[in-house]
């Protein structure tokens, strides 16, 4: 009798270190799934800042196109006006 009730502890003594080993396990597991997020989270935010900058670059590419567009026009009468002057 005794040594069956030994063997029953031993059998649950090792249940709770595979349990225990299966916790850390999944403790790491969730290690790296933060770390993953992390990242992921890191690039998002590259991603954004770069947009960020192209928007930017955009807008003052567009204003330059106008400011040229609106050069254009008046380069012609400043030649106008020069021709009545001389």
């Amino acid at each position: 009798m005794a040594a069956a009730v030994h063997e029953m502890f031993t059998v649950v003594n090792e249940m709770f270190t595979a349990v225990r080993e299966i916790i850390t396990v999944v403790r790491d597991l969730l290690t790296v799934v933060h770390d993953l997020l992390t990242v992921v989270r890191d690039l998002l935010t590259v991603v954004h800042d770069s947009l960020t900058v192209i928007r930017e670059i955009l807008t003052v590419a567009r204003e330059m196109t106008t400011t040229v567009r609106e050069m254009s026009t008046v380069v012609p009468e400043i030649r106008s006006v020069k021709r009545t002057v001389s």
